[in-house]
Protein backbone atom coordinates (compact mmCIF):
# COMPACT_ATOMS: atom_id res chain seq x y z
CA UNK A 1 0.00 0.00 0.00
CA UNK A 2 1.42 3.38 -0.99
CA UNK A 3 1.64 6.19 1.60
CA UNK A 4 -1.20 7.97 -0.20
CA UNK A 5 -3.38 4.84 -0.11
CA UNK A 6 -2.53 4.39 3.55
CA UNK A 7 -3.55 7.98 4.35
CA UNK A 8 -6.78 7.61 2.37
CA UNK A 9 -7.46 4.34 4.19
CA UNK A 10 -6.84 6.01 7.56
CA UNK A 11 -9.17 8.91 6.69
CA UNK A 12 -11.86 6.45 5.66
CA UNK A 13 -11.34 4.35 8.80
CA UNK A 14 -11.65 7.52 10.90
CA UNK A 15 -14.88 8.60 9.19
CA UNK A 16 -16.56 5.18 9.34
CA UNK A 17 -15.39 4.38 12.86
CA UNK A 18 -16.60 7.72 14.18
CA UNK A 19 -20.01 7.01 12.61
CA UNK A 20 -20.11 3.55 14.19
CA UNK A 21 -19.08 4.89 17.59
CA UNK A 22 -21.75 7.56 17.45
CA UNK A 23 -24.43 5.07 16.39
CA UNK A 24 -23.46 2.08 18.54
CA UNK A 25 -21.03 3.14 21.26
CA UNK A 26 -17.56 1.78 22.04
CA UNK A 27 -18.39 -1.73 23.33
CA UNK A 28 -20.32 -2.93 20.25
CA UNK A 29 -17.72 -1.34 17.96
CA UNK A 30 -14.95 -3.16 19.80
CA UNK A 31 -16.83 -6.46 19.55
CA UNK A 32 -17.61 -6.02 15.84
CA UNK A 33 -14.10 -4.86 14.95
CA UNK A 34 -12.57 -7.77 16.88
CA UNK A 35 -14.81 -10.14 14.96
CA UNK A 36 -13.54 -8.69 11.66
CA UNK A 37 -9.91 -8.89 12.80
CA UNK A 38 -10.41 -12.52 13.87
CA UNK A 39 -12.32 -13.58 10.76
CA UNK A 40 -10.34 -11.79 8.01
CA UNK A 41 -7.47 -14.32 7.78
CA UNK A 42 -9.95 -17.20 7.50
CA UNK A 43 -11.83 -15.40 4.77
CA UNK A 44 -8.60 -15.01 2.78
CA UNK A 45 -7.97 -18.76 3.17
CA UNK A 46 -11.54 -19.46 2.06
CA UNK A 47 -11.14 -17.26 -1.02
CA UNK A 48 -7.87 -19.00 -1.88
CA UNK A 49 -9.50 -22.41 -1.49
CA UNK A 50 -12.36 -21.44 -3.81
CA UNK A 51 -9.82 -20.17 -6.36
CA UNK A 52 -7.83 -23.43 -6.16
CA UNK A 53 -11.06 -25.38 -6.64
CA UNK A 54 -11.95 -23.13 -9.61
CA UNK A 55 -15.23 -22.36 -7.82
CA UNK A 56 -15.89 -18.98 -9.41
CA UNK A 57 -19.40 -18.74 -7.97
CA UNK A 58 -18.40 -19.10 -4.31
CA UNK A 59 -15.24 -17.06 -4.86
CA UNK A 60 -17.36 -14.19 -6.18
CA UNK A 61 -19.97 -14.48 -3.42
CA UNK A 62 -17.35 -14.55 -0.69
CA UNK A 63 -15.51 -11.60 -2.22
CA UNK A 64 -18.80 -9.69 -2.32
CA UNK A 65 -19.45 -10.36 1.37
CA UNK A 66 -15.88 -9.46 2.33
CA UNK A 67 -16.17 -6.21 0.36
CA UNK A 68 -19.28 -5.23 2.31
CA UNK A 69 -17.68 -5.99 5.67
CA UNK A 70 -14.50 -4.08 4.78
CA UNK A 71 -16.62 -1.07 3.77
CA UNK A 72 -18.27 -1.01 7.21
CA UNK A 73 -14.89 -0.13 8.74
CA UNK A 74 -13.79 2.17 5.92
CA UNK A 75 -11.14 -0.24 4.63
CA UNK A 76 -11.50 1.11 1.12
CA UNK A 77 -8.35 -0.40 -0.44
CA UNK A 78 -9.38 -3.85 0.75
CA UNK A 79 -13.01 -3.33 -0.26
CA UNK A 80 -11.95 -2.18 -3.73
CA UNK A 81 -9.80 -5.26 -4.29
CA UNK A 82 -12.58 -7.54 -3.08
CA UNK A 83 -14.91 -5.81 -5.53
CA UNK A 84 -12.43 -6.33 -8.37
CA UNK A 85 -12.31 -10.04 -7.52
CA UNK A 86 -16.10 -10.16 -7.44
CA UNK A 87 -16.29 -8.45 -10.85
CA UNK A 88 -13.70 -10.84 -12.30
CA UNK A 89 -15.78 -13.76 -11.07
CA UNK A 90 -18.96 -12.30 -12.57
CA UNK A 91 -17.07 -12.13 -15.87
CA UNK A 92 -15.89 -15.72 -15.23
CA UNK A 93 -12.29 -14.52 -15.38
CA UNK A 94 -10.73 -16.84 -12.80
CA UNK A 95 -7.22 -15.86 -13.91
CA UNK A 96 -7.80 -12.21 -13.02
CA UNK A 97 -9.43 -13.13 -9.71
CA UNK A 98 -6.43 -15.34 -8.86
CA UNK A 99 -4.02 -12.56 -9.82
CA UNK A 100 -5.79 -10.21 -7.39
CA UNK A 101 -5.91 -12.60 -4.40
CA UNK A 102 -2.33 -11.96 -3.17
CA UNK A 103 -2.98 -8.21 -3.44
CA UNK A 104 -6.15 -8.63 -1.37
CA UNK A 105 -4.25 -10.64 1.23
CA UNK A 106 -1.56 -7.94 1.61
CA UNK A 107 -4.15 -5.17 1.65
CA UNK A 108 -6.18 -6.99 4.30
CA UNK A 109 -3.12 -7.44 6.51
CA UNK A 110 -2.25 -3.74 6.18
CA UNK A 111 -5.86 -2.65 6.74
CA UNK A 112 -6.25 -4.82 9.84
CA UNK A 113 -3.08 -3.28 11.27
CA UNK A 114 -4.33 0.22 10.50
CA UNK A 115 -7.72 -0.52 12.08
CA UNK A 116 -6.12 -1.97 15.22
CA UNK A 117 -3.71 0.96 15.56
CA UNK A 118 -6.39 3.56 14.89
CA UNK A 119 -8.82 2.16 17.45
CA UNK A 120 -6.04 1.83 20.04
CA UNK A 121 -4.53 5.28 19.47
CA UNK A 122 -7.69 7.30 18.85
CA UNK A 123 -10.31 5.54 20.98
CA UNK A 124 -8.36 3.39 23.48
CA UNK A 125 -10.07 0.29 22.08
CA UNK A 126 -7.72 -2.68 22.36
CA UNK A 127 -8.10 -5.35 19.71
CA UNK A 128 -6.19 -8.63 19.75
CA UNK A 129 -4.43 -9.96 16.69
CA UNK A 130 -5.62 -13.43 15.69
CA UNK A 131 -3.41 -16.33 16.78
Amino acid sequence: MTPEESQNNLNSIRRKTDELLEDLGPEPVEELAQSFVDDAPGTIVELTTFAEQKDVSNLGRTAHSFKAIAQIYGLEATANLAQEIEQACLAENLGEACRLLPLLERSTEASVTELINFLRNEHQIQLRRPQ
